[in-house]
């Protein structure tokens, strides 16, 4: 007998993940406005790069955040890393 039930493990487990999706949201809107503050100042090739993808990033995770359909240890990997790798971005780009 479990303790707590797969169906309650499934709801913390997307409700931690769309918290994640949140940071990842408000870590790429630090990274727009840097890149686009970059752009204005240099008008590299570079900087639009950046820019846009960055903002790839933002959509994707807006749609996870308003709508995340898809489930497994994969996704929730992918979230959590991604995460991380953002934090790391923007902390060195600033």
């Amino acid at each position: 007998m479990a303790l707590i039930s797969p169906e309650l493990i499934n709801i913390l487990a997307s409700n931690l993940f769309r918290i994640l999706a949140l940071g990842n949201i408000i870590l790429l809107l630090g990274l727009i406005y840097t890149y686009k503050r970059n752009h204005n100042e240099f008008k590299s090739k570079y900087t639009s790069g950046l820019l846009f993808f960055a903002t790839v990033f933002l959509l994707q995770n807006i749609i996870v955040f308003i709508a995340p359909s898809a489930r497994g240890i994969v996704f929730y990997s992918y979230i959590t890393l991604e995460f991380i790798a953002l934090a790391i971005l923007l902390k060195i780009s600033t």
